[in-house]
Protein backbone atom coordinates (compact mmCIF):
# COMPACT_ATOMS: atom_id res chain seq x y z
CA UNK A 1 0.00 0.00 0.00
CA UNK A 2 1.13 3.56 -0.66
CA UNK A 3 -0.17 6.18 1.77
CA UNK A 4 0.66 9.84 2.24
CA UNK A 5 -0.22 12.24 5.04
CA UNK A 6 -0.24 15.40 2.95
CA UNK A 7 -3.03 17.82 3.94
CA UNK A 8 -1.72 20.79 1.96
CA UNK A 9 -3.43 21.04 -1.46
CA UNK A 10 -0.34 22.45 -3.19
CA UNK A 11 1.75 19.57 -1.88
CA UNK A 12 -0.92 17.07 -2.91
CA UNK A 13 -0.86 18.38 -6.46
CA UNK A 14 2.83 17.51 -6.61
CA UNK A 15 1.96 13.87 -5.96
CA UNK A 16 -0.47 13.58 -8.88
CA UNK A 17 0.35 10.69 -11.14
CA UNK A 18 1.59 8.32 -8.44
CA UNK A 19 -0.54 5.23 -8.95
CA UNK A 20 -2.64 3.81 -6.13
CA UNK A 21 -1.61 6.51 -3.66
CA UNK A 22 -4.02 6.97 -0.75
CA UNK A 23 -3.86 10.50 0.67
CA UNK A 24 -5.04 11.28 4.19
CA UNK A 25 -5.52 14.62 5.96
CA UNK A 26 -4.39 13.96 9.53
CA UNK A 27 -2.16 11.83 11.71
CA UNK A 28 -5.29 10.22 13.17
CA UNK A 29 -6.49 9.26 9.68
CA UNK A 30 -3.06 7.82 8.88
CA UNK A 31 -3.05 5.77 12.05
CA UNK A 32 -6.54 4.49 11.18
CA UNK A 33 -5.19 2.87 7.99
CA UNK A 34 -4.92 -0.69 9.23
CA UNK A 35 -2.24 -3.22 8.53
CA UNK A 36 0.62 -0.92 7.55
CA UNK A 37 3.91 -2.76 7.77
CA UNK A 38 6.57 -4.46 5.69
CA UNK A 39 6.22 -3.70 1.99
CA UNK A 40 4.18 -0.54 2.49
CA UNK A 41 5.46 2.92 1.62
CA UNK A 42 4.26 5.86 3.68
CA UNK A 43 5.02 9.57 3.32
CA UNK A 44 4.39 11.97 6.18
CA UNK A 45 4.37 15.75 6.44
CA UNK A 46 6.19 15.93 9.76
CA UNK A 47 4.97 19.46 10.43
CA UNK A 48 1.45 18.22 11.17
CA UNK A 49 0.19 17.63 14.70
CA UNK A 50 0.93 14.10 15.85
CA UNK A 51 2.61 13.13 12.59
CA UNK A 52 6.06 12.45 14.02
CA UNK A 53 4.78 10.01 16.61
CA UNK A 54 2.55 8.15 14.15
CA UNK A 55 5.37 7.99 11.58
CA UNK A 56 7.64 6.43 14.20
CA UNK A 57 5.07 3.78 15.11
CA UNK A 58 4.49 2.88 11.45
CA UNK A 59 8.25 2.67 10.81
CA UNK A 60 8.59 0.40 13.86
CA UNK A 61 5.93 -1.87 12.31
CA UNK A 62 8.22 -2.37 9.31
CA UNK A 63 6.83 0.03 6.71
CA UNK A 64 9.17 2.24 4.71
CA UNK A 65 8.38 5.74 5.96
CA UNK A 66 9.55 8.94 4.31
CA UNK A 67 9.06 12.10 6.31
CA UNK A 68 9.50 15.67 5.17
CA UNK A 69 9.73 19.02 6.90
CA UNK A 70 11.20 22.44 6.34
CA UNK A 71 14.94 22.37 5.75
CA UNK A 72 15.36 24.71 8.73
CA UNK A 73 13.53 22.32 11.10
CA UNK A 74 16.59 20.27 11.92
CA UNK A 75 15.26 19.10 15.29
CA UNK A 76 12.22 17.46 13.72
CA UNK A 77 14.28 15.88 10.94
CA UNK A 78 16.80 14.46 13.44
CA UNK A 79 14.08 13.16 15.75
CA UNK A 80 12.29 11.50 12.84
CA UNK A 81 15.49 9.80 11.70
CA UNK A 82 16.05 8.55 15.25
CA UNK A 83 12.57 6.96 15.11
CA UNK A 84 13.40 5.07 11.90
CA UNK A 85 11.81 7.54 9.50
CA UNK A 86 13.73 8.46 6.34
CA UNK A 87 13.44 12.20 6.97
CA UNK A 88 14.44 14.87 4.49
CA UNK A 89 13.79 18.46 3.55
CA UNK A 90 10.47 19.13 1.83
CA UNK A 91 12.18 20.09 -1.46
CA UNK A 92 14.23 16.88 -1.48
CA UNK A 93 11.14 14.77 -0.85
CA UNK A 94 9.08 16.29 -3.65
CA UNK A 95 12.04 16.16 -6.01
CA UNK A 96 12.32 12.41 -5.40
CA UNK A 97 8.67 11.47 -4.72
CA UNK A 98 8.05 9.46 -7.91
CA UNK A 99 11.10 7.25 -7.28
CA UNK A 100 10.37 6.90 -3.55
CA UNK A 101 6.94 5.41 -4.20
CA UNK A 102 8.18 2.95 -6.83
Amino acid sequence: MRVALVPDLMDRSRLNGIADLVIVNSAAALEAVTGLGAGDVVAVDLSRDGALEVAGRIAAAGATVFGFASHVDGDTLREANALGVNAMARSAFFGRAPELFN
